[in-house]
């Protein structure tokens, strides 16, 4: 709608109100323009519904597909020799003044590794000012960067 039709239908809303009945054309552009709504919101929340199906699904997919990736190298690790010195390493970060460890989204690498080369890793990684740094292995293992030197 333009400015002077948004004015007319105002001044026709308020004239209404003062004499106590809305014009019939008024009221039927009020009920279209809410028909038009309430199917446009219906739509959307089809649409909603669907993506959120979809969502479920892919999350379920990644999760499963993460448990098959570790399993295989568990599988690959043991068929190349290393067994208990080969473990999957995370990086774990405390920001100045925090009180809790936070682990990084992704492994240190993204293949199971030796302590040794944890340890390599640790002692190049730069962490920024005011960040601790350390390493963690899902077992509870915790190496901390001063154990390198």
């Amino acid at each position: 709608m333009s400015n002077a039709e948004r004015q007319r239908a105002y001044r026709e809303r308020q004239k209404a109100q003062r004499h106590g009945k809305a014009k019939p054309r008024a009221a039927k552009a009020e009920r279209e323009r809410d028909e038009k709504a309430g199917i446009r919101l219906r739509e959307l929340e089809s649409q909603l519904t669907g993506l959120q199906a979809l969502y479920q699904l892919r999350s379920d997919q990644l999760a499963e597909w993460m448990a098959d990736n570790r399993k295989l190298k568990e599988q690959l690790a043991q068929r190349q020799g290393h067994s208990s010195e080969v473990a999957i390493w995370w990086a774990e970060i405390k920001l100045k003044g925090s009180r809790t460890w936070e682990r990084l989204d992704s492994p240190i690498m993204m293949a199971p590794i030796t302590e040794q080369d944890m340890k390599t890793w640790m002692r190049d990684w730069k962490a920024s000012a005011g960040m601790k740094r350390r390493a963690a292995r899902d077992d509870g293992m915790i190496y901390e960067p001063q154990d390198a030197r």
